[in-house]
């Protein structure tokens, strides 16, 4: 500015420009303390002008275009503030926006009770297993888990304390199978859970650890003497099969946990029963049924491990 004599008028114009960017970072206080540092650099290079080369200034000339360039950064600094505020409003409404659609596909793909993956989501996962499955090779297995007796502790204790047992199996689910597999509510008190790459054995074991743990579920108040159990019924996924027979296998053995007393995991193997070199902790009968692990519900506070 010093140096361009009677161009300074056009110069300025450059520091408008520069406010005008300023829109896209700065609030109204930043362009401010902008507009100042402009306005103070500009006054000082009038006085400078004025005593080393008064030829080339015209004081009041200056001065006028110092006021409206005042002027015209006030404006610029109201309005690009405006613009920044407007813009960060924006950003807030599209984060808020974001967590909002994270917020409700969350809550379309699980149960509002027990936070696991509701029936809906667990067939589509179910669905990708199976082609997974199919690209690899590999299998799975598929658990049904029914509490046992779950109408007597409503009718017993109560709704609220019936909603704290699907609570309490569902983050027992979610600690023993973390690393195995995914599981879901499938309806009422019966729930799906699906063992990725694992054997029959494998799936037995797991499923026996998460029997323990609920059997040994302990609550406070005045339903610290309930205690609950759950019976499973197991199927291992054969290749080309569709899932409905799955699941109609594994329904068939929750059935007989159920009718052989309850509180234990049993598996249905398919026609022509276990693969070879698989070892099931139990004797195969004519239906096809195998005892994996369990014992009558009158049994309290013993586990029958799966070796």
């Amino acid at each position: 500015m010093y140096f361009t004599n009677g161009s300074r008028g056009v110069m300025l114009l450059f520091y408008v420009v520069v406010m005008l960017f300023g829109s896209f970072r700065l609030n109204t206080a930043g362009f401010l303390r902008v507009s100042l540092v402009i306005l103070v650099s500009y006054f000082i290079d009038i006085l400078l002008l004025k005593n080393y080369r008064p030829q080339s200034i015209h004081v009041n000339a200056e001065l006028i275009q110092l006021c409206m360039l005042a002027f015209i950064l006030l404006i610029i600094s109201v309005i690009g503030g405006q613009i920044s505020a407007l813009r960060q409003k924006l950003a807030a409404s599209k984060k808020e926006l974001a967590r909002s659609v994270e917020l409700i596909s969350e809550i379309a793909i699980r149960d509002e009770l027990t936070g696991l993956y509701n029936r809906r989501y667990l067939l589509e996962l179910l669905e990708l297993e199976i082609k997974r499955s199919s690209r690899d090779g590999s299998s799975f297995c598929l658990a049904l888990l029914d509490i046992d007796h779950f109408k007597k502790v409503n009718d017993t204790y109560g709704h609220p304390v019936g909603d704290e047992v699907l609570r309490a199996v569902s983050a027992s689910m979610n600690v023993t199978l973390r690393k195995t597999g995914f599981c879901g509510r499938y309806g009422g008190e019966e729930f799906l859970i699906v063992l990725t790459k694992t054997t029959p054995d494998g799936a037995a074991s797991a499923m026996e650890r998460l029997r323990c743990t609920i059997e040994e579920l302990q609550f406070d108040g005045d339903c610290c003497d309930l205690m609950v159990t759950a019976s499973v019924g197991l199927a291992k996924h054969e290749q080309g099969e569709p899932i409905e027979t799955t699941i109609s296998r594994a329904d068939a053995a929750l059935y007989q946990a159920k009718k052989s007393g309850r509180n234990r995991v049993v598996a249905m193997v398919s026609g022509d029963g276990p693969e070879p070199g698989t070892t099931l902790a139990g004797p195969v009968d004519s239906t096809g049924v195998v005892l994996i692990a369990g014992q009558p519900q009158s049994a309290v506070g013993r586990c029958a491990r799966v070796d």
